[in-house]
């Protein structure tokens, strides 16, 4: 296996805001850096119900239905910093602002059983903002196979017509599994990622998706099926990633996560904030910079 050398940042601000984590694997001559989200929903609240908070953006997320979203444990990646994921029933749902139209990326981490129908109004929908006839709004979901799903409504042909791009890998299979969709407004191309690795294209129609200024994770409101399911670590890019940042995206969450109670560190592993070789770095008063680097087989 090719060793692959992580090079690790992390901004702590001396004020107590959260934390921001990027990293960088070096593979060869290649490197891959994680981009950040504009909206992220980690989904790590304990209590049912609760508004899932936008770790990244602030567009916090209302809890709708009986019973509320429920906590759970199951997790799709083992993380100090991802502790739980939200279970949904087909009773439940988030309503979040709409913040994607042009260039977009959506990707999440589901586990469901869920299937839906074969256009994307219909689907088993983890997030959507539809409207109803011929409009500029999107799905993304899981169709009657059990394959992932994105469409759109948009400028195609001359008028505006729906059209959905599917998948060719299932994943309604109760395995935890990253899905991402990305939309190029100028284009019109849709591509479809499991798991890190590229599944489908196709093209749909271009144009503002504006049409609903609401979003709902695991709901819809044009004839969706209800998702059944696990979400966790549900994120929004405002620009069409690439097949390396979604390559990227999909490492091991868990060989960059920190814990322990300092910096002082004399292991070699992940147990501890900065292991013997890091270096650390102060800027100005209000944050400071280490990085560590670890070697994998």
């Amino acid at each position: 296996m090719t060793n692959k050398l992580q090079v690790i940042h992390k901004v702590l601000s001396l004020a107590g805001a959260t934390c921001i984590l990027a990293a960088t694997l070096v593979s060869g001559s290649s490197a891959l850096a994680i981009i950040a989200p504009n909206n992220q929903w980690k989904f790590n609240e304990t209590t049912a119900g609760a508004v899932a908070v936008d770790s990244v953006g602030g567009m916090n997320g209302t809890a709708f239905g009986e019973p509320a979203p429920q906590p759970s444990t199951d997790v799709a990646y083992n993380s100090p910093s991802n502790p739980g994921s939200m279970q949904f029933d087909n009773q439940n749902y988030y309503e979040i602002a709409n913040t994607v139209s042009a260039d977009f990326t959506i990707c999440a981490w589901i586990k469901t059983l869920s299937t839906g129908g074969n256009v994307h109004w219909t689907g088993a929908n983890f997030i959507e903002s539809e409207a109803g006839g011929p409009a500029f709004d999107y799905g993304f979901g899981i169709d009657y196979q059990g394959k992932l799903m994105f469409g759109n409504g948009g400028v195609l042909n001359g008028g505006l017509e729906d059209a959905t791009v599917t998948g060719t890998a299932v994943v309604a299979d109760n395995i935890w599994h990253e899905v991402c969709a990305s939309r190029n407004n100028t284009t019109g191309e849709v591509i479809l990622y499991v798991d890190g690795a590229l599944d489908a294209s196709g093209f749909t129609g271009v144009g503002l998706l504006t049409a609903n200024p609401v979003a709902r994770i695991a709901s819809g409101t044009d004839g969706a099926t209800k998702y059944v399911g696990l979400i966790d670590d549900l994120r929004l890019y405002t620009q069409v990633l690439s097949l390396q940042d979604i390559a990227a995206e999909n490492i091991d969450l868990d060989d960059i996560a920190q814990t322990g109670g300092g910096l002082a560190n004399t292991g070699t592993d992940n147990s501890g904030l900065l292991a013997v070789g890091g270096l650390l770095v102060v800027l100005g008063s209000g944050s400071m910079i280490y990085t560590r680097m670890k070697r994998n087989g």
